[in-house]
């Protein structure tokens, strides 16, 4: 939250307003400008209303600067890196979490045309006896790193927790990151 207040008092010069809801497990960020909401409707193309039918916008999808800085901020804001154990076995996880199935599914065929492959998988939790049924785009093991090399991250709690965990890895132990803004695209 601060890292977002910041970037908006930056770019914008406006101030964010965060209401928490412990009961629906969110975040919710509210802000109150014409100029930006029209900025984003019209110039970001994104939509008006409940995000029903979310897509990632052609013009973002055309153009590889503006997808890997886009898939960037969707993981800064919705992705986690975490560890998956089966038996004696450990794989670092990066995923990025969405209530949109094809939305899901079209992150997952962006990154692949970046050469990071992912794979989408179901979740689901029961909050007040409803249950919220969400997708997770998840890039497992040394896809984690191309990720990361390519794509990067800007949030510190992702950053930390992939140096952490890779750690438990013999791949690499020594390998680790620091705020990367993406785009190499030498691997």
């Amino acid at each position: 939250m601060n890292y977002l207040n910041s970037l908006f008092l930056k770019l914008f010069d406006i101030k964010l307003k965060f209401l928490i809801s412990e009961k629906k497990n969110v975040v919710e960020i509210r802000i109150r400008s014409k100029e930006l909401y029209y900025f984003f409707k019209n110039v970001l193309k994104i939509p008006v209303g409940k995000k029903i039918k979310l897509t990632i916008p052609i013009y973002i999808k055309n153009n590889e600067k503006y997808l890997i800085s886009f898939l960037r901020g969707l993981f800064d804001t919705d992705g986690c890196i975490t560890l998956q154990r089966q038996g004696k076995y450990a794989y670092v996880l990066a995923k990025i979490s969405t209530r949109h199935r094809n939305f899901a599914y079209e992150i997952s065929k962006s990154l692949l045309t970046l050469g990071i492959p992912s794979f989408v998988t179901i979740k689901g939790s029961k909050l007040n006896n409803k249950i919220f049924e969400g997708y997770n785009v998840v890039i497992r093991n040394k896809g984690v790193i191309k990720f990361f090399k390519i794509v990067g991250t800007k949030n510190l709690r992702n950053i930390k927790s992939f140096n952490e965990k890779w750690g438990h890895r013999d791949l690499d132990p020594n390998l680790s990151v620091s705020s990367n803004t993406g785009a190499d695209r030498s691997t």
